[in-house]
């Protein structure tokens, strides 16, 4: 997974905007970051997103953030990477789940499987 996350923000290095379209990111995210002067020293996307991986905005668990902004900026090829790397993760989860059972206290057994959670009585 962290090599996936690595190559997600490698694309976002590569990535340039407009003046107009990173104000309107710093705006966004203005809230989060809290600190004016770290803004003003952002003076691309990927020191924006730098300044937002430090802040906890997201992380390689949580990489919500970085779908905005590849929505914002219109980044189909960048939404892509993305997208793909939660469809790779989604499934590795699955895979993890798939297949396990596990007794609740007395009457319910619980299943999981490919992501469905089934309830027995027994």
């Amino acid at each position: 997974m962290v090599n996936e996350y690595e190559t997600i923000i490698q694309n976002f290095s590569r990535v340039s905007c407009t003046n107009e379209e990173l104000e309107l990111l710093k705006t966004k995210y203005s809230s989060d970051v809290s600190s004016e002067r770290a803004l003003e020293r952002c003076r691309s996307v990927f020191d924006l997103i730098k300044l937002l991986e430090k802040r906890d905005v997201f992380s390689v668990d949580d990489i919500g953030a970085l779908k905005v902004i590849a929505h914002i900026l219109n980044r189909m090829d960048t939404l892509n990477v993305i997208e793909q790397n939660n469809r790779t993760s989604n499934m590795q989860g699955t895979a993890e789940l798939s297949n396990r059972i596990f007794l609740i206290p007395s009457t319910l057994l619980v299943t999981f499987h490919y992501s469905v959670c089934w309830f027995y009585h027994v």
